[in-house]
């Protein structure tokens, strides 16, 4: 074999320390990526836009690095339950990690009503809690563009109060009312706010044109509903530095004689404050009675039956029990509990009750309760 030149033998040294460098930087680069926690967040943003794509969610991505989700057609808790779901744990999810210095840049831009076209006064309180949450974390900056909402949706969000979350408050269109559906504006609420009910009784008053009969039954219930928020919805330390605040309003359908009030908080849920509580036991007996597994659903049911919150104080009423009392005393209609991924519902007309639980596959981030009675 001939020996390299002195020429070819400088060329090869050359050609050799170059390769060397650029697979020291190429390595360099490769670390730096796995440690860049931008990188990383981006990396999980994107797989859950993904996700929830997956779910039905309308989500864009710009080119600028600002999220679009749209909403849906129709949003309620009954036929839509799963694809409603499904938005609001994207709006709950976007608004608490793409905020703050590893966001990687990706902003929550906007939640476009535009395709909007029908949605339960259950599923529109509790969307108004997400967006008044988003609101509170932007510092108050959010604006309503309404140049594509339908006449009704914008009827029935400014009833329920929901442009008053702005602090620039949008022109609305002076229309003549469209709905025979009479809501009253929600009330936030946090911890220990017991009085915030009376602000009800008084809308109520007005939808109905008289004063609702069984009040005390309904006040009595919204009082557990707050308390159960103020001892066990927020748990520490996960909501140390979190505001714990709840949602409720009400509305009369005229047309079918309805009153429909619905009361949100944006927990833990109650599947997940009772196994640690001191129902653990009492609910283990009952499951075991019944000879059913463990779920949401069965969780919530059980919590019913057992009739007592976990605190077990004396003068705390009956728990869950003082909710269904209302309906009982009106004598016609019904207790719905969403929490998690499950459902309780409790149907009364005169002395007969059925009890109805369903599993979803999307979970609530909460919990959401809904008295709904016949108005002679």
């Amino acid at each position: 074999m001939k020996k390299p030149s002195i020429k070819q033998r400088k060329f090869i040294t050359r050609y050799n320390i170059k390769l060397r460098k650029g697979k020291a930087k190429h390595s360099s680069s490769t670390a730096t990526d796995r440690r860049s926690p931008s990188k990383v967040v981006r990396k999980d943003l994107l797989r859950k836009i993904s996700k929830f794509q997956e779910l039905g969610v309308n989500i864009e991505l710009s080119k600028k690095r600002f999220l679009l989700i749209w909403l849906p057609e129709k949003i309620n808790f009954s036929s839509q339950y799963e694809v409603t779901t499904a938005y609001i744990r994207a709006i709950r999810y976007f608004v608490e990690n793409v905020q703050g210095e590893n966001s990687c840049r990706i902003s929550l831009k906007s939640i476009r009503f535009d395709h909007l076209r029908k949605a339960s006064t259950s599923a529109a309180l509790v969307l108004t809690s997400e967006i008044s949450k988003w609101d509170d974390k932007v510092s108050n900056s959010l604006f309503p563009d309404l140049s594509k909402w339908s006449p009704e949706i914008i009827e029935q969000f400014n009833e329920l109060g929901y442009f008053d979350l702005f602090v620039r408050a949008p022109e609305l269109p002076q229309n003549k009312k469209i709905s025979s559906v009479k809501l009253i504006r929600y009330i936030k609420g946090t911890c220990g706010d017991n009085d915030k009910p009376r602000q009800l009784k008084a809308g109520i008053h007005n939808i109905l044109g008289k004063d609702i009969q069984k009040w005390k039954f309904l006040h009595s219930g919204l009082s557990e509903a707050i308390t159960n928020v103020s001892h066990h919805a927020y748990p520490a330390p996960q909501f140390d530095n979190e505001p714990k605040n709840w949602y409720l309003t009400a509305s009369f359908d005229e047309n079918k004689r309805e009153l429909k009030v619905s009361f949100y908080d944006q927990g833990v849920g109650i599947p997940r404050t009772l196994p640690s509580s001191t129902m653990r036991e009492y609910i283990s007996k009952y499951l075991r009675r019944l000879k059913i597994g463990q779920h949401d659903a069965i969780m919530i049911r059980a919590a019913l039956a057992y009739g007592r919150t976990r605190t077990h104080e004396d003068d705390r009423g009956k728990g869950l029990q003082d909710m269904l009392n209302f309906i009982r005393q009106t004598g016609h209609g019904y207790l719905s509990i969403i929490s998690s991924k499950g459902l309780c519902k409790v149907d009364v007309s005169g002395t007969t009750e059925s009890t109805k639980t369903e599993r979803f596959s999307n979970a609530l981030p909460g919990t959401l309760i809904i008295w709904n009675v016949s108005i002679p």
